[in-house]
């Protein structure tokens, strides 16, 4: 079913995958990227950047409530412009069996 005039829908969602074990996290996030895939706007908002560079084709990065950055989410959730807002160093990860890329907090060796 679609919005008024038979078109398609927006789905808009705070922080879904917070306390989501990463199989549901990983389920629900494809789930939305079918309902996009089949025309629907969806909105999606994450503190998780791992999970925001692996499913986001857009994104808007927020500094303070202001937008720090915003576009194609490959050139917004960069180490450095995440480094800046976060406060923390991040960095790149890729996975050898599967060859994605994810950005994680670099924590020193006493955690913080």
């Amino acid at each position: 079913s679609g919005g008024a005039g038979g078109g398609m829908g927006a789905l808009l969602l705070d922080e879904p995958v917070a306390g989501l074990d990463p199989a549901h996290g990983e389920r629900l996030m494809a789930e939305l990227a079918a309902w996009a895939r089949a025309g629907w706007a969806v909105g999606v908002v994450l503190h998780d950047v791992a999970m925001a560079g692996r499913w986001a084709d857009r994104a808007v990065l927020l500094d303070g409530g202001r937008v720090a950055a915003a576009g194609e989410a490959g050139e917004v959730l960069t180490e450095a412009r995440l480094s800046a807002v976060y406060g923390v160093g991040f960095e790149r990860h890729v996975s050898p069996a599967t060859g994605r890329a994810a950005l994680l907090p670099a924590w020193d060796a006493g955690g913080a």
